[in-house]
Order: structure tokens, then sequence, then C-alpha cells
């Protein structure tokens, strides 16, 4: 699990660099609604991957036998950030659907 979710961050991070140097004009809003995108999943699959470490490397001492109280936090963690990422996404995808919608019109009107 640990090494599936260090590879998607690693692969997403790799995409946005070769987004970044592939010479794509950055003004383009559908690159820059991908870079966006790809950043967003790196940063989720970075933050799973910390979070299992935590689990893997957390101590086994009888303060911390609470595994309960430590799953709820985590589990909390995750909706919080599935939310904070679903709201993110979808500004960032109604904002490039109504830019293309204002350019075809545009276009229209000339």
């Amino acid at each position: 699990m640990d090494i599936t979710f260090n590879t998607v961050s690693f692969i997403a991070s790799l995409g946005v660099t070769l987004l970044l140097v592939g010479g794509f004009p950055l003004r383009n809003r559908v690159i820059m609604w991908l870079l966006s995108m790809a950043m967003c999943l790196t940063l989720t699959f970075m933050a799973l991957t910390y979070m299992l470490a935590l689990i893997l490397v957390f101590p086994d001492i009888e303060i911390y036998k609470s595994y309960e109280k430590i799953y709820s936090i985590f589990a909390l963690t995750l909706v919080l950030w599935a939310t904070l990422l679903g709201i993110i996404a979808a500004i960032h995808t109604i904002r490039l659907l109504i830019c293309e919608r204002n350019e075809k019109t545009e276009e229209k009107k000339e």
C-alpha cells in the first residue's frame, strides 16, 4: 500500500514537472487546470503515505495501544482532506468551464 501511494505521488509529480519544462504555455487554462489537478493528486497521495508511515512506525507501548483513537483521527483527517480536495477540484473545474464558455461566446461575437 505504501509503495502504491508513493508511486502515484511520484508519477503525478513527474507529470507536473514534464508539463512545466515541456514548453507548454502557462497561459493556457487547460494546462493550468491539469497542473492544479496533478498537484492535488500529488499532495493527496503524499498525505496518505505520511499517514500510513505514522501507523507503521507508531511506538508499541501501553500508552499508545488505543488504536481506535488513532484510526478515528486518521478517518476524520481523510474525510476533511477529501472534502477540501473535492471543493478545490470543483472550483477549478467550474472556473475552467466558465472561461472556456466565455471564450466561445466572445469568438461568436467577433
